[in-house]
């Protein structure tokens, strides 16, 4: 489990990407386990430095975005006669 924290997504992804590439050439029925598990060591080579300092475990959080329309009021029509009327002006 602790192993698994330390690959890095990104070379783990183009290691599979470039690996599916390959997957139908060549593959005869005897050798899939081995091609899975030369995969499997390739993957666990590509791991992630270790961090000087030790993170600390927070809470992710979402920046409030602001909307680009201002938030219904009231009844459609009412909405739609205000629209209306400041468009004509």
């Amino acid at each position: 489990e602790q192993r698994i924290k330390t690959l890095s997504f990104s070379q783990t992804r183009r290691v599979l990407l470039e690996r599916l590439k390959d997957w139908g050439r060549g593959l005869r029925a005897g050798r899939a386990e081995k091609w899975v598990r030369e995969l499997m060591e390739e993957v666990a080579r590509h791991t992630l430095p270790e961090r000087q300092k030790a993170r600390p475990s927070e809470i992710r959080r979402v920046r409030h975005r602001r909307l680009k329309f201002p938030s219904f009021k009231g009844s459609r029509a009412a909405a739609r006669t205000r629209y209306m009327a400041t468009k004509s002006s």
